[in-house]
């Protein structure tokens, strides 16, 4: 694979023309998601059309990608754990997490039939509904105030509800 970043970066970063040509790479198609969504904004607020498009733009990439996401295993994120007292990772409304979302908990392992690591399936978590569920939209040209919960502490991730035996670096997928 590394090989193969090397070739990509090197020949064909700047020659699309020498990528298409190219039988080094196969890609496939998966899917297609269309959206389209309203930008509205207070009364008296300017905004230009540039800034107007580019929050559209934005809010329709994120919107589509949510909605592959519920739809294809591959366009699943796959986010790390990143505290255990409380159990958090960077994933929030961005990815559609909502109040009664799921995870799949995967840990890193050595399979020696294969050589290679793997990630096995360990436990499942949830969101937990006394914490906010971590708004990580992009606000274009917008500048944004940090978000905090209840108590004022700064939300740094969605906080969730597990097994004890989760661990930082595990990774969690959201289940359908």
């Amino acid at each position: 694979m590394i090989q193969h970043q090397t070739i990509f970066y090197n020949d064909y970063w700047s020659n699309p023309s020498a990528f298409n040509n190219s039988d080094l790479f196969k890609l496939n198609f998966i899917g297609v998601q269309y959206n389209q969504s309203l930008v509205t904004f207070k009364i008296g607020e300017k905004r230009t059309q540039e800034q107007i498009i580019d929050l559209a733009l934005v809010r329709n990439v994120d919107n589509a990608f949510a909605e592959l996401q519920k739809k294809y295993e591959v366009f699943k994120p796959k986010v790390p754990i990143i505290s255990v007292d409380p159990i958090i990772a960077q994933i929030g409304e961005k990815e559609s997490v909502k109040a009664k979302s799921e995870f799949e908990v995967l840990e890193m392992v050595w399979d020696s039939k294969e050589g290679k690591t793997v990630w096995k399936s360990v436990g499942k978590c949830k969101v937990d509904k006394k914490s906010p569920i971590w708004d990580n939209r992009y606000n274009a040209g917008e500048t944004s105030e940090q978000q905090t919960d209840e108590e004022g502490n700064v939300v740094i991730g969605t906080t969730l509800k597990g097994s004890k035996k989760i661990q930082p670096g595990m990774l969690i997928k959201q289940i359908k």
